[in-house]
């Protein structure tokens, strides 16, 4: 990934997460207590590409420097931390929480597929049932009737929700034993910035 990528990557992604209005660089608080606004921070491992002293002579289309882009980054309350790359134990946060979440992603994948498998066998036997019972009382069957029963089963881009979140709550929430429920939890992402 070059800098320009990475740096347009983090300003979309942020900006698609956050409602530009939640973002800004000191935490406002309602009466309650709760966070209405406040800072993006993004953790990432360094190296080219990803805030290396090699991108320092980078200018953008809009011929910003990066340490413009930094500025005005931070400007708008979004803030880029650099590790060491990946290869040192400095990056034990990252590595912690994402190794269980890894985990846990491997596990919710395989249920996932299971199901999916379980309702395509459903569907096969169904569809082989109607035709046979069509072919029993003697209609003709095209080739083409036979070759649309699938039982070819795949994990595709729309299953990564489920994977991710399990089934949504009535509010539009993750199950609450999903694996970003679970895993990105402030307990544990305390933790692992003290470890």
């Amino acid at each position: 990934m070059d800098v320009q990528l990475f740096l347009i990557y983090i300003e979309q992604m942020t900006k698609t997460l956050y409602p530009e209005d939640t973002i800004s660089p000191t935490v406002e608080l309602d009466s309650d207590g709760n966070v209405v606004r406040g800072p993006v921070l993004w953790i990432t491992d360094t190296g080219p590409g990803r805030l290396s002293r090699r991108d320092s002579d980078f200018r953008n289309d809009a011929n910003e420097t990066y340490d413009d882009i930094m500025k005005r980054f931070a400007e708008e309350g979004i803030f880029i931390n650099g590790l060491l790359p990946n290869s040192t134990a400095v990056t034990a946060v990252m590595d912690e929480l994402y190794r269980a979440f890894k985990n846990a992603c491997r596990s919710s994948t395989q249920d996932v597929y299971a199901r999916k498998l379980q309702a395509n066998a459903r569907a096969v036997i169904e569809k082989k049932k109607d035709l046979a019972a069509r072919h029993s009382r003697g209609e003709k069957i095209p080739q083409s009737e036979y070759r649309k029963v699938n039982t070819v089963v795949s994990l595709d881009r729309c299953d990564l929700g489920k994977i991710l979140c399990g089934e949504l709550d009535e509010h539009g929430l993750p199950h609450p034993t999903s694996p970003i429920t679970t895993h990105f939890t402030k307990e544990k992402i305390d933790e692992a910035m003290r470890k």
